[in-house]
């Protein structure tokens, strides 16, 4: 499965739709265009991985 692209802006803005707009986490995800997993992962501070080359 290709992987849909997604910038640090994607990931700040659906974090801001699920903590201050009440959006779900998959609601979000979806809005902006990336794994649910993803925006979960940087929810509970876990750092992006490095691109793999």
């Amino acid at each position: 499965m290709p992987q849909t692209p997604y910038t640090e802006d994607d990931v700040i803005e659906a974090m801001l739709d699920v903590t201050d707009n009440g959006l779900s986490q998959h609601e979000a995800a979806q809005k902006h265009g990336m794994p649910q997993t993803t925006l979960s992962d940087r929810l509970r501070g876990i750092p992006p991985k490095p691109e793999v080359i």
